[in-house]
């Protein structure tokens, strides 16, 4: 068996380690956030509540609820199943093809072995 030089595949190795490196390294350039200046923060209200349940209530008081059912009730109305919308059968139709191909190349393959 002879061997070919890859002379592409240690810049694309380099490339790989590149991008796992950055992807490793912004969440945590990013989590460490600056503290801010006493001086210039905000002042905290005085009658901001002490404990976990009276904060979360507040919260939750605080919250609109109408912006929240915004984007469903646009988004309602079409009560079609996924699998009998055109993006469901597009899936259907890709799938099936993909499964057909996999068969026919199976067994169309030019790999002769033993253990076939």
């Amino acid at each position: 068996m002879t061997r070919f030089p890859k002379t592409w595949a240690r810049p694309v190795a380099g490339a790989m380690a590149l991008l796992l490196a950055l992807t490793v390294a912004t969440p945590l350039a990013a989590a460490e956030a600056p503290t801010p200046d006493p001086a210039t923060a905000p002042v905290v209200a005085a009658a901001a509540p002490q404990t976990l349940a009276a904060a979360a209530s507040a919260k939750v008081a605080a919250m609109n609820t109408n912006a929240a059912l915004a984007p469903a009730q646009v988004a309602g109305g079409d009560d079609k199943p996924f699998f009998k919308s055109k993006k469901g059968v597009a899936a259907i139709l890709l799938f099936v093809a993909g499964v057909g191909y996999t068969i026919y190349s199976a067994k169309e393959d030019r790999v002769s072995s033993p253990i076939r």
